[in-house]
């Protein structure tokens, strides 16, 4: 019995058919953000599960941010 993980933002599967016979896998980022106190989310915990697609897009959005800021 194989735990199908689902992406946090497009609700597809995380798991990868392997082509030649190998076990089938679950492939996906984590991401988890902690709010201590004094911040503006006081205590709040984040927790997000990414498929390949959706966490590359997370990273190109999260580098284009970033070529604004140093521009």
């Amino acid at each position: 019995m194989s735990i199908i993980i689902l992406c946090d933002r497009c609700q597809q599967s995380c798991q990868k058919e392997p082509s030649s016979g190998y076990v089938t896998v679950n492939e996906y980022a984590e991401f988890t953000a902690r709010w201590g106190y004094f911040s503006k989310r006081d205590m709040e915990q984040w927790e997000y599960v990414l498929c390949e697609d959706c966490a590359t897009l997370v990273y190109k959005w999260i580098k284009k941010e970033d070529e604004k800021l140093t521009d």
